[in-house]
């Protein structure tokens, strides 16, 4: 052997310890000789022998014991007990405690040399592997250092601001945008603190104490009157991304928008509520002729679309623009009989067959039950608009895969396949459509935004002339987390 060891060997036995001594006298190895546990810990603590012999009886203690204290405390150094006797029970719990190997007497100096020898090149093996394995996980921890600093220099270039947390809540990256936006110019000054902690933003507190699982979305608001909209994403097994998008240019155009709305329904309603008046006095203003009733009356009528349709129009532009925290548990039953019932006159009078199909556990959704009702009034109101006398409206409600489904569908005209990518844009009115039908095209629209601000989806089956389906798919109800409502201090995720 090229390379020299030292043994040590903790035997009191001077015979004992004489034949050792013996077998092992060869060049590769230096001997050192414990002759009692202090003389043992001293040897150990001043030295990191390549090898132990332990006596099975030795300083008045069990060499099993000493032998296992040893295996616990250098887990790759081997140890080997020698014992007076060969006995199975000690050598099969010397075995389950790690110990290399055992000697028993009688005792031949090959053999002994033999399991030195042995025991050696195992402990040479393990250790030549660990050092392989170590390079190798070093090299690719290096691999994967170097791929995150990359991404980390990637999302520090995006306009958009973007931070990462751990599943505590701890800042693990930040982007330059994010740190711009709320002042911190320190380099990693925020790695690893609490976010709250490092960013006491007061929207951003008020971000934590919604219920993020219902709502993840948040205006951060700041004194010079810029906005961003910030959105948080959970990630398995990493915890959450916030994303923070420059708001202001939107928002100021959102307000001039519902400035320039209100202005206009303001101004058009004026006039109309004064002609309204007008024609209402005009009985007092002296007698009228059966041409001259017909003609108020076509005027009263008209009228009077006009402002349903200004009713609609405020209504779609109030809904789109619209964040409602307001959230509560909604059956979906209870709430499509509700909307039904002041249609079922007319669906009488139109002889409709009315399917309902509503799954048991009573289906239910998590919002504001105004808005359901909206969408569900508009979905039905499209149905026995375009479906013929005597035709069939079906309704199904279920909850696939922990997800509750809502669908309408109709035996009616049906959608043209060149208009249906467009049906759910504002003011769109299919190709197919007599123009004595009334509406603005809004009603899909409203339904799409009302789906979409509850993290839905919807979508449209239909053939011209076979009818149309329309399917909703929202997430079901949850109750509140108590947790989530009242701890801002965000120690940890639910």
């Amino acid at each position: 052997m090229s390379e020299r060891y030292q043994l040590l060997l903790a035997i009191e036995n001077a015979e004992l310890l004489y034949l050792f001594k013996c077998g092992l006298s060869v060049p590769a190895y230096d001997i050192s000789v414990a002759q009692d546990r202090v003389e043992l810990n001293t040897i150990l603590q001043q030295s990191s022998p390549a090898l132990v012999i332990v006596d099975q009886s030795f300083s008045g203690e069990n060499g099993l014991e000493i032998a296992s204290s040893l295996v616990e405390r250098f887990p790759t150094m081997p140890v080997l007990l020698y014992l007076e006797n060969e006995n199975l029970d000690i050598l099969a719990e010397a075995l389950k405690l790690g110990i290399k190997d055992c000697l028993c007497s009688p005792l031949r100096v090959d053999e002994i040399v033999l399991k030195v020898e042995n025991s050696l090149k195992r402990a040479k093996r393990i250790r030549d592997w660990t050092r392989l394995e170590a390079t190798r996980k070093t090299a690719v921890l290096q691999e994967r250092l170097s791929e995150l600093q990359k991404m980390e220099d990637v999302i520090d270039q995006i306009a958009d601001g973007v931070i990462i947390t751990d599943r505590r809540w701890n800042i693990a990256m930040m982007n330059q945008s994010a740190r711009r936006e709320f002042g911190i110019w320190k380099d990693n000054d925020w790695r690893g603190k609490q976010l709250l902690e490092a960013i006491p933003h007061p929207s951003l507190q008020a971000f934590f104490t919604k219920r993020k699982d219902i709502i993840p979305y948040h205006e951060i608001v700041f004194d010079d009157g810029h906005v961003l909209s910030a959105r948080i994403t959970s990630v398995p097994e990493i915890g959450s991304v916030i994303t923070m998008r420059d708001f202001t240019e939107f928002t100021h155009e959102e307000r001039a928008k519902r400035e320039f709305n209100q202005t206009v329904t303001s101004s058009l309603r004026s006039p109309l509520t004064a002609l309204l008046g007008y024609l209402d006095s005009l009985e007092k203003w002296g007698s009228l002729n059966d041409a001259q009733r017909e003609c108020v009356l076509n005027i009263h009528v008209s009228v009077n679309r006009i402002n349903e349709r200004l009713d609609e129009f405020s209504e779609q532009r109030s809904l789109v623009s619209e964040i409602n925290p307001y959230m509560e548990r909604v059956y979906v039953e209870d709430l499509l009989n509700s909307v039904l019932a002041p249609m079922k006159q007319k669906m009488i009078e139109k002889q409709f067959l009315v399917k309902i199909n509503v799954c048991p556990g009573k289906p239910q959704l998590n919002g504001n039950p105004a808005h359901f009702r909206k969408m569900l009034e508009h979905l039905i109101e499209n149905a026995v608009k375009f479906t013929p006398q005597g035709g069939t409206i079906s309704f199904i409600v279920d909850t696939p895969n922990d997800q509750t489904l809502i669908q309408v569908t109709d035996t009616g005209q049906g959608i043209p396949l060149c208009d249906q990518p467009y049906i759910f844009e504002s003011y769109f009115r299919g190709s197919n459509v007599a123009e004595d039908v009334e509406g603005f095209g809004l009603g899909l629209s409203v339904v799409k935004s009302i789906v979409e601000s509850y993290r839905g989806r919807i979508w449209v089956d239909s053939e011209p002339g076979r009818g149309t389906t329309f399917t909703v798919v929202l997430p079901p109800y949850s109750p509140p987390k108590v947790s989530e409502t009242q701890n801002v201090s965000i120690q940890g995720p639910d």
